[in-house]
C-alpha cells in the first residue's frame, strides 16, 4: 500500500490471526500456506511472477523454513538500534548470490543499502 491506498493491479493477502482487518480488497489468511493458495487461486494473479512476503518475523521464518522464497530483498539501515526486539531470520546460507546492490548516503540522515540476493 502507498499512503494507505492500494497499489494498482495488486492482490493483497494479509496473514493474521485477526480475521477482521477492515480494509476493502484485502483477503485474510491464517497461515502462509493459505495465503499462497489465495494468490494461486485468483485467476488474475495465478501466473504472477512474484509474490512479496512483507513480514513479520514469524512469517519470514515460516517462508524460509518452507523453502518458498527464491530471492531475498534486504534493506540495511546503517544505524545502531539498541531497543530492537525482533530479528530477521538467518538467511545468508540460503541466499548466497548477490544480484543487485544500491546505496544511499541518507541525505545527512541514516544511510541505507538495498540488496537483492538469490539462491
Amino acid at each position: 500500500m502507498v499512503s494507505g491506498r492500494r497499489l494498482p493491479v495488486s492482490l493483497i493477502v494479509a496473514c493474521s490471526v485477526n480475521r477482521v482487518i477492515g480494509k476493502q480488497g484485502v483477503q485474510v489468511a491464517l497461515t502462509l500456506k493459505q495465503a499462497l493458495q489465495f494468490a494461486n487461486s485468483d485467476s488474475q494473479y495465478r501466473d504472477c511472477s512474484r509474490i512479496f512476503i512483507g513480514g513479520g518475523e514469524n512469517l519470514y521464518k515460516e517462508a524460509m523454513t518452507a523453502n518458498v522464497a527464491e530471492s531475498c530483498y534486504v534493506s540495511r539501515l546503517h544505524q545502531v538500534i539498541n531497543d530492537g526486539d525482533r530479528l530477521f531470520p538467518k538467511w545468508t546460507m540460503q541466499f548466497t548470490s548477490l544480484v543487485f546492490s544500491a546505496k544511499t548516503n541518507g541525505g545527512g540522515r541514516t544511510r541505507v543499502s538495498f540488496e537483492i540476493w538469490e539462491r
